[in-house]
C-alpha cells in the first residue's frame, strides 16, 4: 500500500513539473474537422493521458470479468474430483486450504 502512495506522487510530481516547464509554451491542435490556437501543452498532453484512461477502463473491466467467469469454471471442474492421494480437489493433509507446500531444499 504505502508503495502504491509513493508511485502516484512521484508521477505526480512529474507530471507538475512538466506543466510548470511548458506553460508557457503554446501549439495550435487540428482535430481533423477543428483546429485550436494557441492551446497550452500541457493541456493537450493532460487530454491524451484521460482519453488513454477512459479508454482502457472498459478493457480492464472485460478482463476483470473474464478472470471472474475463469475462476467459476475452474471450481465447477475440480468439484468433487479425487486426487492422488484420495482426498478431494481443494482439500489438502496440511490444512493449507489445498495448497500443499512442496520443501525444495532452500534453508
Amino acid at each position: 500500500m504505502p508503495w502504491q502512495l509513493i508511485r502516484f506522487i512521484a508521477v505526480f510530481t512529474v507530471f507538475l513539473l512538466f506543466i510548470i516547464a511548458n506553460l508557457g509554451n503554446r501549439s495550435n491542435v487540428n482535430l481533423g474537422f477543428v483546429s485550436f490556437q494557441d492551446v497550452p501543452v500541457f493541456i493537450t498532453a493532460f487530454c491524451a493521458f484521460a482519453l488513454g484512461m477512459a479508454l482502457t477502463i472498459p478493457y480492464m473491466a472485460a478482463a476483470g470479468r473474464n478472470k471472474g467467469k475463469a475462476k467459476q469454471a475452474a471450481g465447477k471442474k475440480t468439484r468433487g474430483k479425487a486426487t492422488k492421494n484420495g482426498t478431494e480437489a481443494g482439500e489438502g493433509k496440511t490444512g493449507t486450504g489445498g495448497s500443499e507446500l512442496a520443501d525444495y531444499g532452500i534453508d
